[in-house]
């Protein structure tokens, strides 16, 4: 019996590495685009359907998503035509306390979010706000 439980760890362990390596991967592509001379600025309700297209996905990662206020924001070129949305979001977490998360979306040329990954502090080092 111990056999079989210490295969299982095994087998968790690596599956959970993988998939830590994989956001790794993910966040580090993302955080290519996300410099000062990529960032771009479009017509005001482009960006709105851009943010809003973003904050979609982001809602699902948040534990109190209809209370999920975006406090800024920023667009990046992206690969292929798309762009990348770094989003700062102000909302609760689940012991109810305000938190702001930052999250880069990457969208295709038609707005569509492609890849979305929660971040680790603010990329772009900034404090104004949108």
């Amino acid at each position: 019996m111990p056999e079989i439980l210490r295969l299982i760890l095994v087998l968790v362990t690596r599956k959970d590495r993988k998939r830590v390596e994989e956001q790794n991967r993910l966040r580090a592509q993302l955080l290519v685009f996300i410099r000062p001379a990529n960032e771009i600025e479009l017509d005001p309700a482009e960006e709105s359907r851009l943010i809003s297209s973003a904050l979609q996905v982001i809602r699902d990662e948040l534990s109190h998503p209809d209370s999920a206020v975006v406090t800024d924001y920023s667009l990046y070129k992206g690969r292929d035509g798309g762009c990348v949305a770094c989003v700062e979001v102000e909302s609760p977490n689940p012991e109810k306390q305000r938190v702001i998360n930052y999250f880069a979306a990457e969208m295709d040329d038609a707005g569509k979010v492609v890849a979305h990954e929660l971040l680790e502090g603010d990329p772009t080092n900034r404090t104004e706000s949108k």
